[in-house]
């Protein structure tokens, strides 16, 4: 169904663009039929891509509301639990960072190929550790698994989010707010996804579904390496009225992160996935303990927040104006919204009450779309000012930073809210958590009075380059 809105609102986008086209581009005669047929494989590429993504960003999350009950069980103290979850993230930072600097026009499918299949691999791991039942071994595996699946979803992902400006020169900043829907749908589905298969098939279950989700979408992904290598044609075409600029030699991570712009949005997106991550390990022990909800179901309680999030995203993702002002606020009420998601007494005067959790939580799905959905467009608006003769190594090291972000949020998280749980209680670590989110809202404030200007400073420099 998901995959279907996808297709709909992507085919809609694209059919107005190339009514576009046709009316520029008349005297080229047939050029418009092959611009139309290119575009809508485009568009199939594009989708089958997206369902690799949910899957890969699914297997970070599954996980969430049964294996840190069957881990205490076990013995695994919480604070263990969250250093297991956080080595997903430790993978992909480590993943994203390497790839940023390596990926290629040639090398892109093969290592999104390589990145699904290892996925699989890593998510069978969790089944012997089942069998296995010895608790040496079930760290081990966890750790290993965790390890590999991060390092793979990486090798997914980086190469993914820079491919998109290839596949859609015109459009890049929609069809990346799109993928961030389904980046986000993965992330945020697997917990009512592995609660559902958990309740058929016990624990095994949904890593033998994903995993075999994984190796058939690896079988099938070889199969569009002629549509990957043809989307030069697609681009060429595109673009062949415009002159071809020489890239610089490199991008330096170290000189990218220090400029204030990209800072504060680096900030943005860590803080706004950790209000995501840190609750996967904490989350479903706290609605079993506090309010008695059933292990089967406790999913179902942790994924409400889903609904609200694909709808506003899809949303967000028509913004045309005003962008880092819903940024802004976006975080500003989502680090308030923490506040009760205990909630804290301290903070709220309010006792722990289902219901107040519970809406805390749907209303977390409103406020923060625009941070997530819009941090990797802005990132490549802000590097392609900066760099505007190297666009391709501008994009790849914009979606390495940005999965890097999702990384350190997803390998933080976790254990932050372990240790703070451990100490504190569920109910003042997430008050501690809203209040980290406000301070980041704070350090992104000063970009809401800058960012005009910097965009026209960089137009002005851009076009005295052009007239030399």
């Amino acid at each position: 169904m998901i995959i279907i809105i996808l297709y709909i609102l992507v085919t809609i986008n694209y059919y107005n663009i190339n009514l576009s086209l046709q009316t520029h581009q008349n005297q080229f005669g047939h050029q418009e039929i092959i611009q139309l047929f290119l575009l809508m494989k485009n568009i199939g590429l594009f989708i089958f891509l997206n369902t690799c993504n949910i899957v890969c960003c699914f297997a970070l999350s599954v996980i969430a509301p049964f294996f840190p009950t069957y881990a205490k069980d076990k013995g695994l103290d919480l604070d263990l639990i969250g250093y297991i979850f956080s080595l997903y993230p430790l993978g992909m930072l480590l993943g994203s960072l390497i790839l940023g600097k390596i990926i290629t026009d040639r090398n892109r499918a093969k290592i999104m190929n390589v990145g699904v299949v290892s996925e699989g691999i890593a998510l069978l791991l969790f089944p012997i550790m089942y069998y296995k039942g010895d608790d040496s071994l079930i760290i081990t595996l966890a750790v290993i698994a965790r390890l590999i699946g991060g390092f793979a979803t990486s090798m997914f992902l980086t190469p993914f989010y820079a491919f998109i400006q290839q596949l859609f020169p015109q459009e890049v900043e929609k069809m990346i707010a799109y993928s961030e829907v389904c980046t986000a749908i993965g992330y945020m589905g697997g917990p009512i996804f592995g609660s559902l298969l958990f309740q058929l098939g016990g624990f095994t279950l949904p890593f033998y579904f994903f995993a075999g989700l994984s190796f058939i979408l690896g079988a099938c992904l070889p199969i569009y390496y002629k549509s990957l290598q043809g989307i030069k044609e697609s681009f060429i075409v595109q673009k062949s009225q415009s002159p071809v600029e020489p890239e610089e030699p490199d991008i330096s991570y170290l000189k990218v992160i220090i400029k204030y712009p990209i800072m504060a949005t680096l900030v943005s997106v860590v803080m706004i996935e950790s209000v995501f991550t840190f609750y996967h390990p904490i989350q479903a022990d706290y609605f079993q303990q506090e309010y008695g909800i059933d292990a089967d179901y406790v999913g179902y309680y942790m994924s409400l927040v889903n609904i609200t999030f694909i709808s506003f995203s899809l949303l967000v993702a028509q913004l045309k104006t005003m962008k880092p002002f819903f940024v802004y606020f976006g975080l500003v009420f989502s680090g308030y919204l923490q506040l009760y998601a205990g909630p804290d007494y301290d903070f709220t005067k309010q006792k722990p009450d289902i219901w107040i959790t519970t809406l805390a939580w749907l209303a977390t799905g409103i406020s923060t779309p625009a941070p997530y959905v819009l941090g990797i467009p802005q990132l490549n608006n802000i590097l392609n000012d900066y760099y505007p003769n190297s666009p391709k190594k501008a994009n790849n090291i914009a979606s390495a930073l940005y999965n890097a972000c999702l990384a350190m949020a997803g390998l933080l998280g976790p254990v932050v809210a372990g240790l703070l749980t451990q100490y504190y209680g569920f109910q003042r670590s997430t008050a501690l958590l809203g209040l980290a989110v406000l301070a980041a809202a704070a350090f992104y404030a000063p970009y809401l009075f800058i960012y005009k200007e910097v965009k026209t400073q960089y137009e002005q420099g851009k076009s005295m380059k052009s007239n030399k």
